[in-house]
């Protein structure tokens, strides 16, 4: 096969293949922003701890799904940090609970956890196209 003909081959494959990997990444991370505004909402109402932490645990699941269809770069690793930040809330959160208190700084820290999460699912929602 000659040279031309190879690159020739190429590019059409490269053309055939890469937007449905393309297409497929930004479903999948869609799907994953669809999952962490889900947790995003529950924050915004004032979900009790125990509806909160079963909802990121479900959250986590979709969202390591999703993760698996992406390819390395800003959107995987912004939607993984998104998912710790809610992960370590809700950790942060039952720990409190289960030591009977919660005192400001503890209150606070959360708070800023999920202010970041917000952020970057903004954040992700601009990279998505939504």
């Amino acid at each position: 096969m000659s040279k031309k003909l190879q690159v020739l081959v190429g590019v059409i494959l490269a053309v055939m293949v890469f937007p449905s990997c393309n297409r497929e990444g930004n479903d999948s991370a869609k799907r994953a922003l669809k999952a962490l505004r889900k947790v995003e909402a529950a924050t915004d109402v004032g979900a009790k701890y125990g509806a909160y932490a079963i909802l990121v645990l479900r959250t986590q699941d979709e969202v390591n799904e999703s993760k698996a269809k992406l390819p390395d770069g800003d959107l995987k690793t912004l939607i993984s940090e998104t998912m710790s930040l809610y992960s370590n809330t809700a950790r942060l959160w039952g720990t409190q609970l289960g030591n009977g208190q919660m005192d400001d700084e503890d209150a606070n820290q959360i708070q800023k956890g999920w202010q970041q999460a917000s952020h970057n699912i903004k954040v992700i929602s601009r990279l998505v196209g939504e």
